[in-house]
């Protein structure tokens, strides 16, 4: 750390003097250094405009109790050929309100469609713009957030950082000046080369730090007129208090005496607490297995549906093999007359003959093979939806078991397949994961219920995802949507028990909570990612260990 005389220096060969609000760092070489960094980086390296910083710190300096910045700045605008009308009428400038001034300024800015590559001329629109803006975001209140972000578009990212700097800069200086009232503008040297000509120019500048002074010292007695009157007040409050403890203290013997007489009930207000925690916790139960029977009970419909069409497969082709069989009859019935009797032999044979062309013999045994193949597809197809329905409807027991997470999500697609058909188009995308210990019909629980979410998101049609990766020491199953999504404020409550923003009647809140439970019971957890209008992604984790044991 360097010294006070090498702090010196530096200040020395940089501006020539060292200036009231250095000087009364005194004796502490720290605080010297520190606040030569921050006028360094802050204002005298900074590359904004000169005239555009100057015009900032003196306007600012207005609302400073202390009139060191407000003179000293002024003067340097001078210096920079500022006429002394000219720095009245900046000073002059009423506040920038959120209603008005900011909202118009805002509109310049907005207008501005990228970072700007120059900064604009001296006292165009954007750059008073730039200017009202920067005060607002100073001083704070409502118009300060939209200033903020309309500065940081419109600078880029390293202009942007330097009036953080400047305003920060800026804001220390007061804070510093207002706490040390021995420092004065008097013998600051922008003060005594620039204000008495600033003054000749234009002689109402002296009348305004005048009434800035006053209007300090008018303050300052109104603050501490408040401050007496507080003390008085708390003064009054005190004795109250005094009394009112008194009357607390009374009340808290009577009290006593009736909690000792409560006291005897206690036990039995204990029990009878317990049995009702009892009572809440069996009912909580019930209204997880009722929401897991609902489920149930929405997915058997749509496999009922599902059914009805192999079944229907199997209907037609059986109808189509009873007349085949009825022609092959008629033609086996010709070839027997045929063959049993020697004196009509020729006649029967030309009829049989004329049958079987009829009949188109090859053609019947030939369809009658492709009728027997669809009937037995849908047979196989009401075996697999019978299966996961099995599957997902029995009830795992204790005991971890190797699972094909690919193989447990098939069986929640063909459940839900009748809720999605009509409104996803499904991409699969599976990698190769080895199996992970778990319960598969609870994991089929939570695949369904995020696979029958997707599908209400998407509001009539869209895309789901389903993907499969092994990350890490990881399983990852993800389910994306390209649905509504979900407000980011919604976001943080979505496995919260009975949260739920569908109307009433429609949901019951637990279908999240029950999924981040049986997730969360394997070691794993369930992460989301959603964009309102883009869609939503669930990513379940789940280690390929299995769950640790406890």
């Amino acid at each position: 750390m360097c010294g006070t005389g090498t702090a010196r220096e530096e200040i020395l060969e940089r501006m020539g003097f060292i200036p009231p609000l250095l000087e009364s760092a005194g004796d502490a070489p720290e605080v010297l250094r520190n606040l030569w960094s921050l006028t360094v980086a802050g204002y005298l390296d900074n590359p904004l405009p000169g005239r555009f910083k100057e015009e900032l710190f003196a306007y600012l300096s207005r609302f400073c109790e202390a009139p060191y910045c407000l003179v000293c700045h002024s003067c340097a605008l001078r210096a920079l050929g500022r006429r002394g009308p000219e720095v009245l009428a900046l000073l002059e400038e009423a506040p920038p309100t959120a209603e008005v001034d900011v909202a118009a300024h805002l509109a310049g800015l907005a207008a501005v469609l990228g970072p700007l590559e120059e900064w604009p001329a001296a006292g165009t629109p954007l750059d008073r713009a730039l200017f009202r803006c920067a005060v607002a975001f100073f001083r704070g209140g409502s118009g300060a957030g939209p200033c903020r972000a309309e500065l940081r578009r419109v600078l880029g990212p390293v202009r942007y950082s330097h009036l953080l700097s400047l305003l920060g800069y800026i804001r220390a200086c007061h804070v510093w000046s207002e706490g040390h009232p021995e420092i004065t503008w008097r013998s600051d040297r922008r003060a005594a080369d620039h204000l008495e000509p600033l003054l000749e120019e234009e002689p109402r500048l002296r009348d305004f730090f005048d009434r800035h002074a006053e209007r300090v010292r008018q303050e300052g007695r109104a603050t501490e007129d408040r401050l007496l009157q507080a003390v008085s007040g708390l003064r009054q409050r005190e004795t109250e208090v005094r009394r009112t403890r008194d009357r607390l203290e009374t009340r808290v013997q009577e009290l006593t005496t009736e909690l000792s007489r409560l006291g005897e009930g206690l036990s039995e207000e204990t029990v009878r607490r317990g049995k009702l925690e009892e009572e809440r916790d069996r009912l909580s139960a019930q209204l997880l297995q009722g929401q897991k029977l609902q489920a149930i009970g929405h997915l058997s419909v749509g496999i009922a549906h599902e059914i009805n069409n192999p079944v229907g497969f199997i209907l037609s082709n059986l109808g189509t093999i009873r007349e085949y069989l009825g022609d092959l009859k008629r033609l086996l019935e010709a070839a027997l007359e045929a063959a049993g009797e020697e004196e009509r032999k020729d006649p029967a044979r030309k009829a049989l003959e004329r049958l079987r062309r009829e009949l188109d013999a090859p053609y019947l045994l030939e369809d009658f093979g492709k009728a027997l193949d669809e009937t037995r597809q849908g047979a196989e197809r009401i075996r697999d939806i019978v299966k996961s329905l099995r599957e997902f409807s029995h009830v795992d027991d204790g005991e971890l078991r190797p699972a094909d997470l690919n193989e447990c999500i098939e069986n929640s697609l063909r459940l839900v397949w009748n809720e999605l058909k009509y409104s996803a188009q499904v991409r699969r995308d599976y990698g190769p994961v080895p199996p992970v210990p778990c319960h598969p019909q609870r994991l089929g629980q939570v695949f369904v219920n995020l696979l029958v979410n997707a599908a209400q998101a998407l509001g009539g049609k869209g895309e789901i995802a389903v993907s499969t990766r092994v990350e890490g020491d990881e399983a990852v199953v993800r389910i994306r949507d390209t649905g509504c999504g979900i407000p980011e404020e919604v976001l943080p409550r979505i496995f919260e028990p009975f949260f739920t923003t569908k109307p009433v009647g429609k949901g019951t809140g637990l279908g999240l909570h029950v999924a981040h439970t049986i997730v969360q019971s394997h070691g794993g957890r369930i992460e989301v990612r959603s964009s309102v209008g883009v869609g939503t992604e669930f990513a379940v984790r789940l280690p390929r260990a299995g769950p640790a044991a406890n």
